[in-house]
């Protein structure tokens, strides 16, 4: 429901000026009931009836309410409200290397990254969405789907470890947009997210940007971490644990992210990563929004038909069961 009403604009913005009506109606009803206080006498109790239906006496007090909550989804409908009537194809390419365990991020990069991306992934339900993770190598832990159940739950399986240690950001991404490729999607989108420098893979990250272009994709980059933060890391060569900066390689992803028509974020902190994560959904949303060949689903059914079932059942009422109060 929720996603419902996130997903919800109007078609027809000037009907809210008909919301004037139902308040001058309630203005004048509330007029009526105080000149009524004010006026109203009894001189003998013989003419008021023996016995009172409270049901019926606070139906009919408060009737007049039910129509003007019918007359506002009346207005609701008029203002034709809908959504985006398809989802978009989107891929989160994560950097899985031995660096991502950096405690700068808490409980470290990985995890912030994770707990973003599972957020992330439950607010847009409509969406086709895949994973692909990285390191010296990169493949697809789960391909594009709609079955996002599956998705998380891959998701929360990730192992860092089985990859050989490296940051492929080439590999990642081109594995990216191999996934992306087949897709009929209008709209199709990555978001990259690492915290090296491409230091492995056999694919240059500017070609793999250059076929992201080609597929019309949007690719949106995240340096995940301080720039210069140091960590102490195992050095496989020396068989020593060693003080690594960890270093980003900022130009690189600025430059995949303007060539295919998207934004670079540093999110050096786990505030910034969720604002990040945000202002990519809004951005996308709005996307969608802008596009006025886009296709939209109408929203305004559910609307009509209450509004025509409360009428409905009042106008029932009011001629059987209100007709005469006991």
């Amino acid at each position: 429901m929720i996603d419902y009403i996130k997903n919800m604009h109007f078609h027809n913005h000037w009907a809210w000026y008909l919301l004037v009506i139902p308040l001058l109606l309630l203005l004048w009803k509330i007029f009526l009931a105080e000149k009524f206080r004010h006026q109203v006498s009894i001189s003998s109790l013989a003419s008021m009836p023996s016995k009172f239906d409270s049901r019926k006496l606070f139906i009919k007090k408060n009737i007049f309410y039910l129509y003007l909550f019918s007359i506002v989804l009346i207005i609701i409908s008029i203002a034709r409200p809908q959504g985006s009537a398809e989802g978009i194809s989107i891929v989160l390419s994560l950097d899985i290397s031995g660096s991502m365990g950096a405690q700068d991020l808490k409980p470290n990069r990985l995890g912030a990254a994770l707990r973003v991306a599972d957020d992330f992934i439950q607010s847009r339900p409509k969406d086709r969405i895949g994973l692909v993770v990285f390191k010296a190598e990169a493949f697809t832990q789960c391909p594009i789907t709609t079955d996002h159940e599956a998705l998380l739950e891959q998701l929360s399986k990730l192992q860092p470890n089985v990859l050989t240690d490296g940051t492929a950001i080439g590999l990642g991404l081109g594995t990216a947009v191999a996934r992306l490729k087949e897709s009929k999607s209008k709209s199709k989108v990555i978001i990259l997210l690492t915290d090296g420098s491409n230091n492995a893979g056999f694919l240059d990250p500017e070609t793999a940007a250059d076929m992201a272009v080609k597929e019309h994709i949007r690719v949106y980059t995240i340096a995940v971490g301080n720039k210069n933060y140091a960590m102490e890391m195992y050095n496989p060569l020396t068989g020593q644990n060693e003080i690594v900066k960890m270093d980003f390689d900022e130009a690189l992803l600025k430059s995949i992210a303007k060539k295919t028509n998207a934004k670079f974020y540093n999110a050096s902190d786990n505030n910034k990563l969720n604002e990040i994560f945000k202002d990519i959904d809004l951005l996308e949303k709005n996307l969608i929004l802008d596009d006025k060949y886009a296709k939209q689903e109408e929203y305004f059914y559910p609307f009509a038909m209450l509004a025509f079932f409360i009428f409905l059942v009042l106008i029932i009422l009011e001629n059987t069961y209100l007709k005469t109060i006991d």
